[in-house]
C-alpha cells in the first residue's frame, strides 16, 4: 500500500512540476480570446470572466493530462514541440 502511495506522489510531482509541454489548450483559449477582442472589444471585455475561467481550466488540463504526454514524447525524440500561433483576422475597413 505504501508503494502505491509513493508511486502516486511521484506521478503527481512529475505531472505538476517537470513535464511542461506546448500548453495546447491554453494557447487555443488565448487565440480565441484574441480573435474575439479584434471582432468586438466591448463584448470580449464583458465576457472576460468566462475567458479567465476557461484559461484556468485549460491550464489545469494541460498540466495534468496534455503536457506530460507531449513532454515524454519530446524527451524520447530529444527535441521540443513548437506551438504555432494563428494571427487574428482583422476585418477589412470600408
Amino acid at each position: 500500500m505504501r508503494r502505491i502511495g509513493l508511486l502516486a506522489a511521484l506521478f503527481l510531482t512529475a505531472t505538476l512540476t517537470g513535464c511542461v509541454g506546448p500548453m495546447k489548450l491554453s494557447r487555443s483559449v488565448d487565440e480565441h480570446y484574441n480573435q474575439f477582442y479584434v471582432d468586438s472589444p466591448v463584448i470580449t471585455e464583458l465576457a472576460s470572466p468566462l475567458f479567465i475561467t476557461g484559461s484556468i481550466v485549460a491550464s489545469t488540463v494541460d498540466y495534468a493530462l496534455v503536457n506530460p504526454v507531449f513532454w515524454w514524447k519530446d524527451a524520447l525524440r530529444g527535441r521540443g514541440t513548437p506551438y504555432y500561433y494563428k494571427n487574428p483576422e482583422v476585418p477589412a475597413e470600408e
